[in-house]
């Protein structure tokens, strides 16, 4: 076919220009389809390549962290225990009686009256009522439990104080005198919050002139125990300071 002439083919050019268009996109998308499917990398993944340079030196090294809790011992136990960690047990043996920290324990004894402690017989009115028996002296005293006093002015002198909260093992004796005397004798274990936890009462007789009460109790730290003791013979009955073996207060922790 004959080109069209100058003039006729401007203005076939412009007749058919949007169909030209057409085919020039057309023919570019072939061509990049038909490069892609070859393995040309995306120009922006390529750019991307190119700008990912080598690692750079390694920094400085950062403060210490703050330590982690300690894991659960482990192994064989040693020394005084048995047995292996996380469990062990005490070894058969290892705890003596010196090894154990101080008991406390005391035995308080010597009924006196008077500033002086010459009456060592102290009387207790009759129908008076619960009276407490003062000592002055003490057989023991581990830990400071009772006012020991050779010269019988405190008047606390009838008291022993537990030193710890714990279980007590308390006994309490007196000797009386003129124990033919008629009427009723009582000695009692009193706890300073009041009442009677063990009691010995018994007719009076001079058959039956001693009397002894024990009893396992609860104290707290600062809590004491008293020796009381009440009659109603009719008159004064004195308590015999001199028999040390009959006449004493006493208290023994035994445990928590």
């Amino acid at each position: 076919m004959a080109p069209p002439q100058r003039g006729r083919l401007q203005g076939w050019i412009r007749s058919n220009v949007l169909g030209l268009i057409a085919i020039f996109i057309a023919l570019s998308g072939s061509a990049m389809a038909v490069q892609n499917r070859g393995g040309a990398r995306p120009v922006a993944e390529e750019s991307k390549a190119k700008k990912k340079g080598r690692p750079g030196p390694q920094g400085p090294q950062g403060p210490q962290g703050p330590q982690g809790p300690p894991g659960p011992s482990t192994g064989a136990a040693g020394g005084a225990l048995t047995g292996s960690y996380p469990n062990p047990q005490l070894a058969t043996g290892a705890v003596q009686p010196q090894n154990i920290s101080n008991v406390p324990a005391v035995r308080a004894y010597g009924a006196a009256d008077g500033t002086n402690c010459e009456n060592l017989s102290p009387q207790v009115p009759t129908n008076s009522g619960p009276t407490p028996i003062p000592f002055y002296a003490e057989d023991f005293d581990t830990a400071s439990m009772h006012i020991a006093d050779p010269t019988c002015a405190d008047p606390n002198r009838s008291r022993v104080t537990a030193p710890r909260d714990g279980i007590y093992q308390i006994s309490a004796g007196v000797a009386w005198l003129d124990a033919g005397a008629g009427g009723f004798r009582e000695l009692c274990i009193s706890p300073s919050n009041g009442g009677c936890e063990a009691a010995d009462v018994r007719a009076g007789s001079s058959q039956n002139n001693i009397q002894s009460a024990s009893t396992a109790w609860r104290l707290n730290a600062g809590q004491y125990v008293q020796a009381i003791v009440q009659q109603n013979s009719g008159s004064p009955l004195g308590i015999n300071g001199d028999d040390l073996t009959t006449s004493y207060l006493s208290a023994v922790w035994v445990g928590p």
